[in-house]
């Protein structure tokens, strides 16, 4: 395996970040006679994951005992709102939905700028800065926990926009020990593209999040199977971060 040295500093500000914080429900649920209800205490950005279970049908948001929206739901639908202060209620007359919501919080992150390969990535006509990553070929750094790292990948598409591999691996080691591996298939991102090489478009951005615990972190991340590129954000400041050699 190729070792790629890299020197880690503070990229400029800043990058937002929405996270998903999962509420809980009573019930996921949503039947005619199984409505679904939760509070907010203060306005708040809601992401609603809605999984039909049966034949096309509505459900309806009621606030404060009145109704407020109503949606139509084939297969999947995700949602996003701008909620305020009330009591929330979930209907349906005849549908059969599975949901998930989730409080979104905006964080900004700090990225950083790894030195190595890098690749530019031109999304919505901005420019962000991309390592590129192989199964022969890591990016790795140190970093001092407690922390949160998250990261974005991207795997390789052609010019066309087909796969250029049938599934891509993501492995991140940390001490050398595997913490997190992950199987995705990707799909192209039709507002990104590479400024150095217009013969390879990237996919949609695979979000993770990763905590790590306290003590100094030797964290590696390559693909096994694919190649693609990758970018790594943090919350923390510059005193967190070392470069390894």
């Amino acid at each position: 395996m190729k070792k790629i040295i890299l020197i880690i500093s503070l990229f400029s500000l800043l990058f937002a970040y929405w996270e998903e914080i999962k509420l809980n429900l009573k019930n996921e649920n949503l039947k005619s006679d199984l409505p679904i209800h939760f509070e907010l205490k203060e306005p708040k950005s809601i992401k609603i994951y809605v999984e039909n279970k049966g034949k096309e049908a509505d459900f309806y948001i009621f606030k404060d005992g009145k109704e407020y929206k109503s949606y139509k739901v084939k297969e999947k639908k995700e949602i996003k709102l701008l909620l305020e202060t009330g009591k929330y209620e979930l209907k349906t007359e005849e549908g059969n939905f599975y949901m998930n919501i989730f409080e979104l919080k905006k964080i900004k992150l700090k990225s950083l700028n790894l030195e190595g390969f890098p690749i530019t990535c031109i999304i919505n006509e901005k420019r962000y800065v991309y390592y590129r990553i192989t199964h022969d070929t890591f990016c790795s750094f140190k970093i001092e926990g407690p922390e949160t790292i998250y990261v974005y990948i991207r795997g390789d598409f052609d010019k066309k926009g087909k796969r250029k591999y049938d599934i891509f691996k993501l492995k991140i080691l940390d001490n050398e020990n595997e913490i997190f591996s992950k199987e995705f298939e990707g799909r192209v991102s039709r507002k990104t593209r590479f400024l150095e090489n217009k013969n390879i478009l990237p996919s949609e951005a695979e979000k993770i999040k990763l905590e790590l615990p306290k003590g100094t972190h030797s964290i590696k991340i390559l693909f096994e199977k694919g190649k693609g590129c990758v970018k790594v954000y943090v919350k923390k400041n510059k005193k967190n971060l070392k470069s390894l050699f």
